[in-house]
């Protein structure tokens, strides 16, 4: 299996909204627009990444949001969500893995999203010694997790889309494919665009 494929939450990134929903509270000594500023400062880097591809700017958006997350309620959905891909682009698996786990699983919209995020952390750092078995054993937890979610929420597209694009860390690209189009058929979702575009995003993963 090639090491170098995006993970479920890249993936996400691309063609999904933001699926963090943390708890909010008021929480004095940070006015708003204070918690503004930071979060467009913190963003500001973590875009000049993509542009530049300097990781220097990932750490200072990480700071930002490691000294202001717990004071910023109206921004702590999109900060936490930042710090997420910012430990995946960073490969840095322990750390994540400590991030999720610091959330309970109902700030999370869906119930398995807190799963899924600690497995792909739990496989980062397996792919990085060598664990394969390990690897495989966390992305089929999170199959296992988001399929039972499916199975009772069969119109949930972002759902479905999760599912498919964590299969792809597992299964042939062709093969997941194959399934989408049977999946498809059966579905009560008879939106034409969204399975195209699973589809071809799905195409579009490098093998």
């Amino acid at each position: 299996m090639n090491q170098n494929k995006p993970t479920i939450i890249q993936l996400s990134i691309a063609v999904l909204v933001c699926v963090l929903s943390f708890g909010c509270f008021h929480t004095s000594g940070h006015s708003g627009g204070d918690c503004e500023k930071s979060f467009r400062k913190a963003n500001d880097f973590f875009n000049k990444y993509y542009m530049t591809g300097n990781s220097a700017l990932l750490d200072s958006s990480l700071h930002i949001i490691d000294e202001e997350i717990h004071f910023c309620s109206r921004y702590k959905v999109r900060m936490g969500n930042m710090a997420i891909r910012i430990f995946i682009l960073q490969k840095k698996g322990e750390r994540g893995l400590r991030f999720v786990d610091s959330l309970d699983a109902n700030t999370f919209s869906k119930i398995y999203q807190k799963d899924i995020y600690r497995d792909v952390f739990i496989a980062m750092d397996a792919e990085k010694t060598g664990n394969l078995e390990k690897r495989d054993l966390a992305y089929q937890h999170s199959l296992d997790e988001i399929s039972n979610y499916v199975t009772l929420h069969p119109e949930n597209k972002e759902a479905i889309a999760d599912l498919f694009y964590l299969k792809i860390k597992l299964e042939d690209q062709e093969k997941v494919v194959s399934e989408i189009k049977r999946y498809m058929v059966s579905s009560a979702i008879k939106d034409s665009v969204f399975w195209e575009g699973l589809m071809n995003t799905v195409r579009s993963i490098p093998q």
